[in-house]
C-alpha cells in the first residue's frame, strides 16, 4: 500500500519536474529538442532524465568520444575565431558555428 503511494507520488513529482524543464526552455531550444531523433520517445513518456540529458548536449554541442574539457576549449576557440561580415545573415552565422 505504502509502496503504491510512493511510485504514484514519484511519477506526479517526475512528470512535474519534466514541465518545469520544458517550461523553462525558449522558443528556439525547444525546437531544437524536437529535431532530436528519440524526442517522440521521452516527449510522450515525460521522461525528466532524457529531456536533461539532450537537452545538455544540444547546448553544449558535446562530442562523446572526446574530453569535456576539450570540446569546450574547441568551443570557445572557434568562437573566438568567427568573424561575421557585412552580408552573412544571422542563420549563415548559426550554421558556420555548428560543428561538422
Amino acid at each position: 500500500r505504502e509502496y503504491v503511494k510512493a511510485k504514484k507520488a514519484l511519477e506526479r513529482a517526475t512528470k512535474q519536474a519534466y514541465s518545469l524543464v520544458w517550461g523553462q526552455c525558449s522558443r528556439p531550444m525547444r525546437e531544437k529538442l524536437r529535431t532530436v531523433d528519440n524526442f517522440e520517445t521521452f516527449s510522450a513518456e515525460e521522461n525528466v532524465r532524457e529531456l536533461l540529458k539532450v537537452r545538455k548536449s544540444t547546448i553544449l554541442k558535446f562530442d562523446n568520444k572526446c574530453d569535456t574539457y576539450v570540446a569546450v576549449g574547441n568551443i570557445t576557440s572557434q568562437f573566438w575565431r568567427f568573424f561575421q561580415s557585412r552580408d552573412m545573415s544571422n542563420l549563415v552565422d548559426l550554421k558556420s558555428l555548428k560543428p561538422d
